[in-house]
């Protein structure tokens, strides 16, 4: 996959291209998160199905509340949306989730001199927290002030990309317009997640700030 996607909108794709640029530096996952499609079927049913049952019920929730609550310096908000996902998803899907997770936790060298994070970090090895991926992204992205559309815009990227075959999948064409259609479907869930959310972090403003 290109490292930049250009979404149909382009008001987004500054924003989404620097969220998903930031919260993947060091981390280089290779097993899927809480999406997996197995290259049987068709993707965009794997994808719908992976939307309905848990981005919109449970994940997306979970990523605004990490996101939010870090942005405001509560860690035990944190701590208690991320206990909560633990509660809600499948013994599989927390298996991969946290097997993910130790790729943020290992590979972020550049956030360990940020308190936020490490304190967090160290919630986590105290037990206290189960540390799963949804909620290292979104917390990633709070400390960095990334604005949190395109961030949430970016977990379903990373999501996506993640639970592909790991050869990678491409049109017949060579192409990965597919892919990309498939993907924005979930758009209109992110918009859906992001309603009354508003705070300082939520702007049109994608520029990083230094931690």
């Amino acid at each position: 996959m290109p490292d930049t996607l250009h979404l149909a909108d382009s008001d987004d794709a500054g924003g989404f291209a620097l969220a998903r640029l930031i919260s993947r530096l060091g981390v280089q996952p290779h097993t899927p998160a809480t999406f997996l499609w197995n290259d049987r079927g068709e993707l965009s049913r794997a994808w719908s199905m992976w939307l309905e049952n848990w981005f919109v019920p449970h994940l997306a929730g979970t990523f605004v509340k990490v996101y939010s609550a870090a942005a405001q310096f509560r860690p035990e908000n944190v701590q208690a949306a991320d206990k909560h996902l633990d509660t809600v998803l499948t013994a599989a899907l927390r298996k991969r989730s946290l097997v993910v997770a130790k790729a943020f936790l290992e590979g972020k060298s550049e956030m360990r001199a940020n308190r936020e994070w490490t304190r967090f970090v160290e919630r986590i090895g105290r037990g206290d927290s189960p540390g799963h991926a949804t909620t290292l992204f979104a917390l990633q992205c709070a400390l960095y002030h990334l604005p949190l559309a395109p961030a949430l815009s970016a977990y379903a990227w990373f999501e996506l990309e993640s639970g592909l075959p790991q050869t990678g999948y491409r049109d017949r064409d060579g192409s990965a317009g597919e892919v990309l259609a498939v993907f924005q479907t979930a758009l209109p869930h992110v918009s859906v997640a992001l309603r009354g959310v508003h705070g300082e972090n939520d702007g049109d403003d994608s520029r990083l700030r230094a931690i």
